[in-house]
Parts: C-alpha cells; sequence; structure tokens
C-alpha cells in the first residue's frame, strides 16, 4: 500500500485474553499520534484510548470456539476497512490475521510472542509467518532463528511495556520463606509436571524445601499424584492469581524463581523477578539465553535435564552468597535494558515497522502523545 501524504491509520488487532500482557502492548500503538484507531478483535470486552473493541455476544464471550469462530468472521467481512492487520502470533491468532490480508490483499504485521521453533513445527503457522509483511519478535534470539529459518521482511525486537519497581533493601534471601516461586498458569507449554519431578529430586537433599506457585488452573488435580510420588504436598503451595502488587510481595518473599518450560518467548515473569532482585533457574528457550547469562543472573538449563536442573538448584540453595550475587546480578541487568521496555522506545519500533509496510510512498510523522 502506497499513500502520497501524512495520514490517520486505522488497525486491526487480533490477540489473547490477557489483559496484562495486551496493555503492555497496545500502550506504544496508542502513543503514536498517527494511529486513530486500533479495532481489538479479542473475545473479552477490552477499553483503552483509541481502542474499540470488536464486540461479541456474551453467549459468545463464554464459548472459546463459538466466540473464537465469531470474531474471524466479522475479521474477514470488515477486513477492508483497515490500514493494517496486527496479529499476535501465538497460535491461531496470528493466523487470523494473515488469513484476512489474503484476502483483503492488505499488510500484515505479525508479533511473535512464542518459540520461533514451535511455531515452523506447524505448516500453517510457519506459512503465516513466512508470508508476514513483517514481523515483530520478543529479542535477538528470536530474530536470528527467524531469518536462519528463510524469513526475508523486516523483523524487529518488541519488548512490553514494564517499568522497575521501586527498590527496597532487600531481606538476605536465606530469610526468606520461600525457597522458588514459579509465575504462570497451567499450560502444557509450562511443562508443570517435570517441574514436580525436579523439585522432587531437590527435596531429597533439600528436605525444608517450601516453593509457591502462582497462576491460574487445575494444579493440584492434574499434579496430585505427581506430587504424592514425589513427597512434595506439604512443600508446595498453590496460590492462585495474584495482581501486580501482590505477586511483587510474593517475589520479594522469596529466594529465586523457577521457570521449567518447554517453550517461551520471552516470559515477563522473569523480568518481573530479576527486577525485584531474584536469581533465576530457567531452560534454555526463546529469548532467555539473551536475558540471563548462565552461572551470572542465575542458571540457563536445557529443557528436560532433570540432573541438570536440579543439581543448579541444589548448589545454589547451600550457597547463599551466590543466591545474593546473581540476585543483584539480575537486577542491575533489568536496570541496564530498562531503556528498552519503556513506552517511547517500543513506539518507535513500531513506527518503523508500520512505515516499511505501508511503503515507501506513505510518510508520517513520529510523535507521541
Amino acid at each position: 500500500m502506497v499513500c502520497e501524504e501524512s495520514r490517520s491509520l486505522k488497525l486491526a488487532f487480533v490477540s489473547g485474553l490477557s489483559d496484562k500482557k495486551l496493555t503492555q502492548k497496545l500502550l506504544p500503538l496508542q502513543a503514536l499520534n498517527e494511529v486513530e484507531e486500533i479495532h481489538l478483535y479479542r473475545r473479552r470486552p477490552y477499553c483503552g484510548n483509541k481502542i474499540h473493541w470488536m464486540a461479541i455476544p456474551r453467549w459468545a464471550q463464554k464459548s472459546p470456539i463459538v466466540g473464537d469462530l465469531l470474531r474471524f468472521i466479522m475479521l474477514l467481512a470488515l477486513g477492508w476497512r483497515y490500514d493494517v492487520l496486527i496479529g499476535c502470533h501465538q497460535s491461531f491468532h496470528g493466523l487470523m490475521a494473515h488469513m484476512c490480508s489474503r484476502i483483503w490483499k492488505k499488510p500484515v504485521i505479525q508479533v511473535i510472542i512464542a518459540e520461533v521453533d514451535w511455531i515452523f513445527k506447524r505448516p500453517l503457522l510457519k506459512s503465516a509467518v513466512l508470508s508476514a509483511d513483517a514481523c515483530a519478535v520478543r529479542g535477538p534470539v528470536s530474530c536470528k532463528r527467524l531469518r536462519d529459518l528463510g524469513y526475508k521482511g523486516r523483523i524487529e525486537s518488541l519488548h512490553n511495556t514494564y517499568t522497575l519497581p521501586t527498590k527496597v533493601t532487600n531481606t538476605p534471601t536465606v530469610n526468606r520463606y520461600y525457597d522458588f516461586v514459579a509465575v504462570g498458569d497451567f499450560a502444557e507449554e509450562k511443562a508443570y509436571p517435570w517441574m514436580m519431578e525436579v523439585l522432587g529430586h531437590v527435596k531429597k537433599e533439600w528436605p525444608g524445601l517450601k516453593v509457591a506457585i502462582v497462576g491460574r488452573g487445575p494444579f493440584r488435580r492434574k499434579l496430585g499424584s505427581l506430587m504424592s510420588k514425589n513427597s512434595l504436598d506439604e512443600h508446595v503451595d498453590f496460590l492462585g492469581w495474584k495482581d501486580e502488587e501482590a505477586l511483587e510481595e510474593i517475589y520479594r518473599s522469596s529466594r529465586a524463581l523457577l521457570l521449567t518450560s518447554s517453550t517461551e518467548g520471552l516470559p515477563m515473569a522473569v523480568l518481573e523477578a530479576m527486577s525485584c532482585g531474584l536469581p533465576v533457574f530457567v531452560t534454555d528457550v526463546g529469548d532467555l539465553p539473551w536475558l540471563v547469562g548462565d552461572g551470572k543472573e542465575g542458571q540457563v538449563v536445557p529443557y528436560g535435564d532433570t540432573k541438570g536442573m536440579s543439581t543448579a538448584i541444589l548448589n545454589a540453595l547451600k550457597d547463599s552468597d551466590l543466591l545474593e550475587r546473581m540476585g543483584e546480578n539480575g537486577y542491575a541487568r533489568i536496570v541496564s535494558l530498562s531503556h528498552q521496555f519503556n513506552t517511547e522506545e517500543i513506539s518507535k519500533t513500531w513506527f518503523g515497522l508500520l512505515s516499511s509496510v505501508l511503503g515507501k510512498g506513505c510518510t508520517f510523522n513520529l510523535s507521541s502523545q
């Protein structure tokens, strides 16, 4: 699409249901004066400056199949009116934007929030990415991987907005209630069953182990047999969903973060924990190896390496000075990267992406509200 003069843009944004992550993604787009409207296609209502939620009936909001089908039909019917289509390419959201863009010949930006390799194992999702006019990824690891796998278009690292919490004098980690905290809803990719196996190995040598799990889902029902098998019933607390203030308190009551995911992009829980001075024990997926230096801000262990992860955890639990040092390094790392997570910088990235897909003849000035 080529335009002759400065213009206001109407965007279609196809996304999932996390209000917190959606807000982090949309704020920099809303900050561009040149963006007039953002029509949001998702099942649940959402309000915001310039945001127009494409409403579906309340009964359809409760049904993933019916609700998603209805919003897809709406997107296909109204796709002609948009300057750019944006899909949060975690799964079918990006596929919806891709199919609409093919029908109406509109440029599409795929915001890849999942791991690139996970997407490329799925032919339809792979095709949607390879045909996108531009892609946004969570960090340099994903950028390189996407290029290596043959994507020829523009790629930008596009982070979520994030503000550092006010740093307070940390209580020594040895005095904190929980040894580890895990944050994330129950989902296959979070690999909570494997986490129980790892914790079972740790408990054998650290009998006072205490772990908190924060998130929604059938944790106890799905993990009950594994917890009993590994004698973890008295060692793991399921705390449910927590708002940001409560979650920060849990971080500050824990000695470290544990993430055992089989696939990720760049999980915000890791940034949040590091910004609270926690060392992080994570798998080598997505852009985590870029964010976390192995042995510096925490430990980066191959997914599925039970011995490697349990050994790393035990070594750290037995060395409070190591935990403190990695926690301080983690906080310093987030401080050094904080400019990449502010609204102004991310708005500039969005500006570059929009300019690239609209063509060289389209001009609009970058000016934040």
